[in-house]
C-alpha cells in the first residue's frame, strides 16, 4: 500500500466513523481516482471525474455525501443530496454501498436516511414511495431521471413538489454514469430536474468516459469552481495510458459465426478445470448483441448438459423490475458448490455500465457492442476494487484486424489473442473450418435437439436471427462489421435454426443460404404450450383454400439494366401517343375553322355579284354578308 494513498492522509480528515467502516469493509486504501476526487469534492469545488471502469468512483461520491450530511440539519421533508443514475440496478447499487457505509451510525436513520426512487409500474408501487417518504423523511434520494422527475413534481410552491419535497436546502447533486445519462435520452428530464434545485450547491459528475456531449450537461448543471479530475492507467512496458484497470487481462479469440458458441463454453470449461484457490474463474458474465439473442440462448445454454453444474441466468432491460431484480440478486450472491460450480449471466449491455457485482472473474464477448465506447465497461464488470481478472471478445476472421488495431490504438485498450480451443480444451493458433470442426457440430446438433422440444423455441430462432442481422448492420464501425463480409450461411447455423426461412427483412433481401439441418415433421412438431399447440392444431386441421391456377407465364430473363431500358422505352411511346392525339386534335380543329371561313367568303362573293347587278342595295347587302343592321 502507498502511504500517499492511505484514508488516514486525505485532507480534508475524514471522521472516525467513516475510517473504521473503510478498515471494516476491506478498503485498506484509497484508489488513485478516490484520493484526487474526495479532498475536492468535500471542498469548495464542483468536479468532474474521468477514471477507468472499477476505479472506486462510487465511494468516491459517496463518503462525501456522508460527511457533508452528518454536519447538516435539515426541516422535515427537506433532502440534502440528490444521486441521479441511468439504472435502478445502478441506484440499488449505490443505495447498498451507502447502508455499508452509514452501518452503526448514529445519524443512520436521519441525517443519512436515504431512499431509492427506482420506478415501478403500478400506481400503488409509487404511492408506496411516496409514503415512505412522508413517514420517514430521508434525506438522501437515489434514483433513475424519469422515476426522479415524476417524484419531484412541481405543485404551486415554488420549492414544494407533490410529495412534499423541500429541495431548497439541497447540498449536493452527483451525476453517476454521465454519459450513459445522455446516451439513454435524458438530458430534458435532468434539465427538468436541475432547474428546480439551489445554485448553491456541490455538483459531482463521474465516468469512465467523459466526451464533448457531456459539455452541454456540465453547462446544464451549473458547475462552478470545477475540478476536472482525469486518472489514466499507465502501462509501463509498453509507455502508453490505457482505460482499463492493469490488473485486467483483455484478450481476442478469433473463430467462424458458428463456433462462437463452442468457444464461450471451453473458456468456461478451462476455467473450471483450474481450482478456485488456483485462480480458476467461477462468475461469467455473457454479452450478446439483442435482447431476444439473450432469451433464446439461455433457453438453449440452461438445457444444455454441458451446463448442468453450472447455474445460468438472463438480463435484460424488458424483463420486468421483479424479473431484474432476481437474477441481479441470485448473481451476485452466487457461491460456487460441488452442485452448482459456476454462476453464467447472459446479458445486454444494461449490465455494462456501473454495476459492481463482487467477484466477477471472467467476461466473455460473444458479440461486439454495437458502440465501441461499451467495449472498455464491459471488460470492466471484472478486475474492480484491485482484484484481477479477465475478458474476452469473440471476433469472426474478417474483423480481427481492424477491430484490434482500432481499440488499441484508438481507444487505449490492451489487447492480446487468445487461443482457439478444442473440445479437449488443446490450444489452436487459428480455427479450423466449420466443416471441419466436428466437436463444434456436435454442439450445434445437441443444441437443434433442444429446439426440436418445443417449437416456441424454433419460433423464438426465427426471431431471433434477424435481430442479430439488423444489430449487426447497426454497428458505428460498419467499416468492420460489414454485413456483405459476414458468413450470413454459418452465422445462421451458430444460431441451431432448424430452416432458413424466416421474418423478411430488407437485410437479407437476395441473400439465400442452406443449413445443417435436420428433416423436420412439420406437421406433428408440437408446442409445449397447451394453447399454442391448440391453435396450431385447429389451423391445421382447417381445411385450406384452393387457389385457382394461374396461367403460364414464360419467365423471360431480364437483367435489372434491360428492365429499366425497356420500361424507358414503354414511357417514351406513351407520350409519343399523346403528343400525336394532341396534334390530331388541333389539326380537325383547325380544318373545321378553314371550312367555316370559306363558306362566310363563298357567301359575301354571291351578294357582291347581286349587290353589283342592282338585285340589293347597300343596306340589304350590308345586312346579309355581315348581319349589321343600319
Amino acid at each position: 500500500m502507498v502511504d500517499g494513498y492511505a484514508w488516514k492522509t486525505c485532507k480534508p480528515r475524514l471522521s472516525t466513523h467513516v475510517l473504521e467502516r473503510t478498515s471494516a469493509l476491506g478498503y485498506t486504501s484509497m484508489t488513485p481516482t478516490q484520493a484526487a476526487a474526495i479532498p475536492k469534492f468535500l471542498g469548495n469545488h464542483d468536479v468532474v471525474v474521468k477514471a477507468p471502469t472499477g476505479s472506486g468512483k462510487t465511494l468516491a461520491f459517496v463518503i462525501p455525501i456522508i460527511e457533508k450530511m452528518a454536519k447538516l440539519k435539515l426541516r422535515p421533508k427537506a433532502i440534502g443530496a440528490l444521486i441521479i443514475t441511468p439504472t435502478r440496478e445502478l441506484a440499488e447499487q449505490i443505495g447498498k454501498v451507502i447502508d455499508d457505509m452509514t452501518s452503526g451510525h448514529p445519524l443512520r436513520d436521519d441525517q443519512l436516511a436515504h431512499q431509492l426512487l427506482i420506478g415501478g409500474e403500478s400506481q400503488q408501487q409509487q404511492m408506496e414511495e411516496w409514503n415512505y417518504f412522508k413517514e420517514k423523511s430521508p434525506k438522501i434520494l437515489i434514483g433513475t431521471p424519469g422515476r426522479l422527475k415524476h417524484f419531484l413534481r412541481r405543485s404551486s410552491n415554488a420549492n414544494i413538489f407533490s410529495a412534499g419535497v423541500y429541495t431548497k436546502e439541497l447540498e449536493i447533486l452527483v451525476l453517476d454514469e454521465a454519459d450513459r445519462l445522455l446516451q439513454m435520452g435524458s438530458f430534458r428530464d435532468l434539465e427538468d430536474i436541475i432547474r428546480d434545485l439551489p445554485k448553491q450547491r456541490r455538483t459531482g459528475l463521474y465516468s469512465a468516459t467523459v466526451g464533448d456531449d457531456v459539455q452541454g450537461l456540465i453547462k446544464a448543471a451549473g458547475l462552478r469552481y470545477t475540478a476536472i479530475i482525469d486518472v489514466k492507467v499507465e502501462n509501463v512496458q509498453e509507455g502508453s495510458v490505457q482505460l482499463t484497470p492493469a490488473t485486467l487481462q483483455i484478450g481476442y479469440i478469433t473463430c467462424h459465426p458458428s463456433q462462437k458458441l463452442s468457444q464461450m463454453l471451453r473458456q468456461v470449461q478451462q476455467q473450471l478445470s483450474i481450482p478456485q484457490e488456483e485462480g480458476g474463474a467461477r462468475k461469467f458474465i455473457v454479452y450478446f448483441a439483442t435482447r431476444s439473442s439473450v432469451d433464446y440462448f439461455y433457453k438453449l445454454l440452461s438445457r444444455l448438459p454441458a451446463l448442468s453444474d453450472c447455474l445460468v441466468n438472463s438480463l435484460h432491460g424488458e424483463q420486468t423490475t421483479k424479473r431484474r431484480n432476481i437474477t441481479y440478486t441470485s448473481f451476485k450472491n452466487f457461491v460456487s458448490t460441488p452442485a452448482k460450480m459456476a454462476a453464467i449471466l447472459l446479458c445486454t449491455d444494461i449490465a455494462a455500465r456501473g454495476l459492481d457485482i463482487p467477484d466477477v472473474d471472467y467476461v466473455i464477448q460473444v458479440d461486439p457492442p454495437q458502440n465501441p465506447d461499451f467495449f472498455a465497461h464491459r471488460c470492466g464488470r471484472t478486475a474492480r476494487a484491485g482484484k484481477s481478472g479477465t475478458a474476452v471478445v469473440l471476433l469472426n476472421p474478417n474483423e480481427v484486424l481492424a477491430y484490434v488495431t482500432f481499440l488499441k490504438d484508438l481507444r487505449h485498450v490492451p489487447m492480446e489473442p487468445f487461443p482457439y480451443l478444442t473440445s479437449t480444451l488443446e490450444p489452436l493458433s487459428s480455427p479450423p473450418s466449420p466443416a471441419d470442426d466436428t466437436a463444434n457440430l456436435e454442439l450445434l446438433r445437441q443444441l437443434r435437439t433442444i429446439v426440436l422440444t418445443d417449437r416456441d423455441l424454433h419460433d423464438l430462432g426465427q426471431r431471433t436471427f434477424p435481430s442479430y442481422i439488423r444489430s449487426y448492420t447497426s454497428h458505428d464501425l460498419k467499416a468492420i462489421f460489414n454485413l456483405d463480409e459476414l458468413d450470413i450461411q454459418d452465422a445462421a447455423n451458430g444460431f441451431a435454426l432448424l430452416k432458413a426461412s424466416m421474418p423478411k427483412i430488407s437485410e437479407l433481401r437476395g441473400k439465400s443460404f442452406e443449413l445443417d439441418a435436420p428433416t423436420v415433421n412439420w406437421d406433428t412438431y408440437a408446442y409445449l404450450n397447451k394453447e399454442h399447440e391448440a391453435k396450431r392444431l385447429k389451423e391445421l386441421a382447417e381445411p385450406k383454400p384452393e387457389r385457382a391456377p394461374q396461367p403460364f407465364k414464360p419467365k423471360k430473363a431480364w437483367s435489372r439494366q434491360a428492365e429499366a431500358k425497356e420500361k424507358k422505352m414503354q414511357r417514351k411511346l406513351k407520350q409519343e401517343r399523346k403528343r400525336d392525339a394532341k396534334r390530331q386534335e388541333r389539326s380537325k380543329r383547325d380544318s373545321d375553322q378553314s371550312e367555316d371561313d370559306w363558306d362566310e367568303l363563298a357567301k359575301e362573293e354571291r351578294m357582291a355579284k347581286k349587290l353589283k347587278k342592282g338585285k340589293v342595295d347597300q343596306a340589304e347587302f350590308d345586312r346579309l354578308a355581315f348581319g349589321e343592321d343600319e
